[in-house]
């Protein structure tokens, strides 16, 4: 019996670290993505500038055609307290590669943040010949601040 369980127990081990491996094959593949400044135009006048914030496009999860904007430990104001993931389902492109959407709610910390619904989103997405992505470009309301964001493809 003791065989038995030591079979069982080094077969769970292989197991759990095959699935490690894994999650960080996928962990690394989303670090393929745009770097760039999220730039907010704030009441006063002034502006707050986040740089190098790591951006990926991609299909939407929900699996309906959109794509889904994902901002990695980004801020939009000096005064958060803390930088977050924040994904933006449901943004179209069109044919010519621009992006769009409205009333957007975001996600973030685990939930949506009906406060700071997305509206007015434009944008554009540029290809290298191979259909490498190149640039990303993206305004829109958040809440009600202007933001805008242009990225360079980089891989990390």
């Amino acid at each position: 019996m003791n065989n038995f369980v030591s079979k069982v127990l080094i077969m769970l081990s292989v197991v759990a670290l095959c699935v490690a491996c894994e999650k960080y094959v996928l962990d690394e593949q989303k670090m393929k993505g745009f770097s760039g400044d999220i730039v907010v135009d704030n009441e006063d006048g002034s502006h707050f500038t986040d740089p190098n914030i790591r951006v990926t496009f991609s299909e939407s999860l929900k699996k309906d055609g959109t794509y889904d904007l994902f901002l990695k430990k980004v801020k939009f104001s000096e005064k958060m307290p803390v930088r977050i993931d924040m994904t933006i389902p449901s943004v179209t492109k069109s044919a010519t590669d621009t992006l769009s959407g409205d009333s957007i709610v975001p996600w973030a910390m685990g939930g949506p943040f009906e406060k700071w619904t997305i509206r007015r989103l434009s944008g554009y997405i540029t290809y290298a010949c191979d259909s490498t992505q190149l640039e990303l470009h993206f305004e829109m309301l958040c809440g009600d601040y202007p933001v805008t964001y242009h990225g360079i493809y980089t891989e990390e």
